[in-house]
């Protein structure tokens, strides 16, 4: 995780065992700045998450203020090749490529 004025990394998030294809931002809360300074998570409340789908065929929820999976989604039977969360961030969507939208 990269906060976008600088290029270190300021949380390494790791626990998928295959390559990464996909991953976003719950909408409720914005992502601006000094991301790890600035923003107050709220897993409880699905706040501050992010989701990430790969080639190991889960769906991974992250509190990226923590750097920890706090979630896992399973059931894709292929490669999970996109995640989006909806605008008010009340369904998260997953599509593979075993041709299944979750």
């Amino acid at each position: 995780l990269r906060s976008s004025d600088k290029l270190v990394a300021q949380t390494t998030m790791t626990g998928h065992c295959d390559d990464i294809k996909t991953c976003d931002w719950h909408p409720s809360k914005p992502v601006v700045g000094e991301v790890m300074a600035d923003v107050a998570c709220d897993v409880a409340a699905h706040q501050c998450l992010v989701a990430s789908g790969a080639k190991d065929m889960v769906v991974k929820l992250w509190d990226p203020k923590a750097g920890k999976s706090v979630g896992n989604l399973r059931g894709h039977k292929n490669t999970v090749s996109q995640v989006k969360w909806n605008v008010n961030g009340n369904w998260l969507l997953s599509g593979s490529r075993d041709q299944v939208v979750k």
